[in-house]
């Protein structure tokens, strides 16, 4: 429900904001979610978990869920570009999602898999604040060009 919901959000948080705004602002609130959720986990209050995790699946689909699929039609030179960058993506979501269980099961457990989690949405965030280029506004040959020149 949280997941749907957020799709259908990210229509308006798409046509609002600009895309380097929806990647800075989604992944700090992705981090920022992951802390609170490992602190509700080492505190065991479960509910609170719960509520996290579906309010991260809400921010997540209106924001970073959908916004990346347009910013890389825009800034892609070619369909072998986007299909690797999905074979990247889908790649690392295997897995993170074979490593997961592994860590829940773990000696880190819940809380220490949302503290990971926490820290690479962190992590993402300080990388992509200096990175990412604004396309909103920009016509499609100069969205085309613009990482052209980037080292």
């Amino acid at each position: 429900m949280a997941c749907t919901a957020g799709a259908f959000v990210s229509f308006t948080v798409i046509s609002s904001f600009s895309r380097r705004a929806i990647f800075i602002g989604g992944h700090f609130s992705c981090a920022a979610l992951n802390f609170i959720i490992a602190y509700f986990a080492m505190h065991k209050q479960h509910d609170m978990v719960l509520y996290g995790i579906c309010l991260e699946f809400f921010l997540f689909n209106a924001s970073l869920g959908s916004v990346f699929w347009i910013y890389l039609s825009e800034i892609a030179q070619s369909d072998s570009v986007m299909g690797l960058c999905q074979f990247l993506c889908m790649t690392m979501l295997t897995f993170e999602s074979s490593i997961s269980l592994k860590i829940i099961n773990g000696s880190i457990g819940v809380s220490g898999l949302f503290m990971i989690l926490g820290a690479i949405q962190f992590a993402c965030f300080t990388l992509l604040s200096t990175i990412v280029k604004e396309t909103r506004g920009l016509k499609a040959h100069e969205k085309k060009e613009i990482y052209k020149n980037a080292p």
